[in-house]
């Protein structure tokens, strides 16, 4: 079941907004900025006498995209003409180096995306510019904060705990452009306003709705994207990741796959009507067919950046004791565990120390039997507590596991 992160994470009024800038540094005059600029769009649009070409303010509202989010980096704005594929709405497309993937991956820090592309689908022009700005707004405060990454990082945690599966490092590296292209998905179903239709009070919680006075317009604006949105998805109760849980079906046998994966990428391209992730596809589709000597220079620079994490760190300056030490912490934890929080905060070490556990066991040379067999207790161990974290009861009516979007409308508002 799709989940969002907890209380600690995400609540109904941060939404993903706790590490932006204090709601009394936001100017509203930018708001007004980016509201014109969408209405000089609107007009060019629809002036008989020009072409969309005639509108020259895509790097303005870059500029004024950087005064509202100044503790971002947005790097691009395109306007889309969508004519003859279903509504996409607003897609914020951050950037994701080969580093993020694996912070996002097994990284246990506080994590958040820096750069970013946004995109506006021609069918949104229908809309009142107001509502327009705000739907961008509020899609880019949700996107690039570090609740966005807890969030995917926990839904990648289920996934992992119900196959009782985990990373593979090694196969991560040799299909991040895959990869990426999945955590992007799964960051814009989970995050966008156009997935978060099924539940409109999710819809203009954030500091920046509060301060620019758009809360209001954004539901009115929700109940315009549903009608806009066809298919069985117009009456969804939660997103469709099942593109993500495809790719980590398949990340780990690249060249086994290597057809069902060629296939899928060039199925999903002409079904989309967004240039930026039709560029995704086609990096992973270039990135598939690259010489695989290319991928390994790649992956030199993807496991120096988990080499730095703290896990290998431990593994090379402590040893088995640290692990070992670890456990048994992990092991008290649980058993007082009694909130949603502090099982979220297990269940990343759990998964992020399983996965690079694995990794050094099967990728160190000149380990003994003696220590593989040890190392493989220890993999043992970790499993088992990641499944009985999973399977355990709180004193709230569900355990984090089974976290729904439909829970959020309780949590406290602390704005």
């Amino acid at each position: 079941m799709v989940y969002l992160a907890p209380l600690k994470y995400c609540r109904k009024g941060d939404v993903i907004m706790e590490n932006f800038i204090p709601r009394s540094f936001i100017d509203p005059k930018n708001f007004d900025e980016l509201n014109d600029l969408i209405g000089q769009l609107h007009l060019s649009r629809n002036n008989t006498d020009s072409v969309i070409r005639t509108f020259s303010g895509n790097s303005d509202i870059v500029k004024v995209l950087n005064k509202i989010f100044n503790d971002k980096n947005c790097v691009g704005f395109t306007f889309t003409e969508n004519i003859d594929n279903d509504f996409f709405g607003v897609y914020v497309n951050p950037t994701i180096t080969n580093s993020d993937l694996m912070n996002i991956l097994v990284g246990t820090d506080e994590y958040q995306l820096d750069r970013y592309q946004v995109e506006l689908d021609s069918k949104l022009l229908d809309m009142a510019p107001d509502y327009v700005a705000a739907y961008i707004v509020e899609d880019v405060a949700n996107t690039m904060c570090t609740g966005a990454i807890n969030n995917l990082r926990a839904y990648i945690d289920e996934l992992m705990l119900k196959f009782e599966d985990n990373i593979n490092i090694r196969n991560a590296v040799n299909s991040n452009a895959l990869l990426i292209w999945g955590l992007k998905d799964a960051l814009h179903k989970l995050n966008s306003m156009k997935y978060r239709i099924f539940n409109t009070e999710m819809v203009g919680l954030s500091k920046y709705a509060q301060a620019f006075n758009t809360h209001d317009s954004l539901t009115v604006c929700a109940d315009i994207v549903k009608q806009n949105t066809v298919g069985l998805y117009a009456h969804a109760t939660k997103p469709d990741m099942s593109l993500l849980q495809w790719i980590f079906m398949v990340y780990s046998d690249i060249n086994g796959e290597y057809r069902n994966i060629l296939e899928m990428l060039k199925e999903s391209k002409p079904l989309t009507g967004s240039k930026l992730m039709k560029a995704e596809i086609d990096r992973a589709l270039k990135a598939l067919s690259r010489v695989s000597s290319e991928v390994l220079r790649e992956s030199v620079e993807v496991l120096e950046e988990a080499k730095r994490m703290s896990m290998f760190k431990q593994l090379k300056q402590n040893g088995l004791r640290a692990v070992e030490d670890q456990l048994y912490e992990f092991k008290v934890r649980i058993k007082n565990c009694t909130s949603e929080d502090e099982a979220m905060f297990i269940m990343r070490n759990l998964s992020a120390n399983l996965a690079i556990l694995q990794d050094y066991v099967e990728n160190t040379p000149n380990l003994s039997e003696s220590e593989i067999a040890r190392w493989e207790e220890d993999i043992d161990e970790y499993r088992n507590l990641r499944r009985e974290l999973g399977t355990k009861k709180f004193m709230k009516a569900d355990s984090f596991l089974n976290y729904d979007y439909s829970k959020l409308d309780a949590l406290d508002n602390p704005y």
